[in-house]
């Protein structure tokens, strides 16, 4: 039976150490499809996504990246079809969804709407619905750097 609030995975997220190589590894020798590189708001390389399949992703953060106090370069991300149910339904549970200082689901710099829950262990997990100019979506056939959009 299909989870009436979570769509799919759609991506894993690690921190590194060194891009260079975990490209190598991820893209030249997992062969995973190197995507984009997100820029920060300053310019700064921040993260480099890979392909895995269909709507499956992987989230390289560069070392010392955080943002708005949350460690993102650790965590787990659910495609949900219904964010605001789920929001709903998280908050009829107890716990508190966390985003920029907010608790309310944001418009994310990659199209897509988005919001983070810690479950019991304090373990980040976004929830995020897949926008309809999500970039992930985007056909890329050589990998691209994306400045920073607000």
């Amino acid at each position: 039976m299909m989870s009436e609030y979570i769509a799919g995975l759609t991506h894993k997220a690690y921190r590194v150490r060194n891009m260079e190589e975990s490209l190598r590894f991820y893209s030249d020798c997992l062969g995973l499809k190197k995507m984009f590189c997100l820029k920060d708001e300053n310019g700064k390389d921040w993260l480099y996504y890979l392909h895995i399949t269909g709507r499956q992703y992987m989230e390289l953060f560069y070392d010392g990246t955080a943002e708005a106090g949350m460690d993102m370069g650790e965590h787990i991300c659910f495609e949900v079809e219904d964010l605001q149910k789920t929001v709903d339904r998280i908050r009829s549970f107890g716990y508190t969804t966390i985003l920029n200082n907010t608790m309310e689901p944001v418009h994310g710099r990659d199209h897509n709407e988005e919001c983070f829950v810690r479950d019991p262990d304090g373990n980040l997990i976004e929830l995020m619905q897949f926008g309809a100019d999500a970039i992930q979506f985007d056909n890329y056939d050589e990998p691209k750097v994306l400045e920073w959009e607000e």
